[in-house]
């Protein structure tokens, strides 16, 4: 807000979803919590850092990471 005078909220530029039965089910997952990464922008952030679609974000700077809405909340704050 000091520098810009708005509130600017964090971008992954992907599309995130919870990890359910159905989404273990549909990616093969092995692992029942974490987000899943459904798809990437090119040329954002998460393209950019080399998340593809199928990937599962289990932590971000060493903290877990049990959702996607959790993620998604992370990524807003920053």
């Amino acid at each position: 807000i000091i520098d810009s005078g708005t509130v600017r909220r964090g971008f992954i530029g992907a599309q995130v979803a919870d990890i359910n039965p159905d989404v273990i089910k549909e990616f093969d997952l092995k692992t029942e919590s974490g987000a899943l990464i459904r798809g990437v922008v090119a040329g954002q952030p998460a393209a950019n850092a080399g998340l593809q679609p199928g990937d599962v974000v289990t932590k971000i700077d060493g903290k877990s990471i049990a959702s996607g809405t959790q993620l998604r909340n992370w990524v807003a704050s920053k």
